[in-house]
């Protein structure tokens, strides 16, 4: 998924964001632009943000 959006053009944006608080704060600004892709690595999952 990540390879194919950044064959299209597509840019990459990877930040910190170890609770859900800091994770919360950082879609409100995310979101204020268009994305493709927004996803939170956890230790056993990957959670796709929206």
């Amino acid at each position: 998924m990540h390879l194919e959006t950044a064959k299209e053009g597509g840019s990459f944006l990877i930040i910190y964001a170890p609770d859900k608080l800091t994770t919360d704060r950082a879609m409100n600004v995310i979101r204020r632009v268009p994305f493709e892709l927004a996803h939170r690595y956890h230790r056993l999952a990957v959670e796709e943000l929206k």
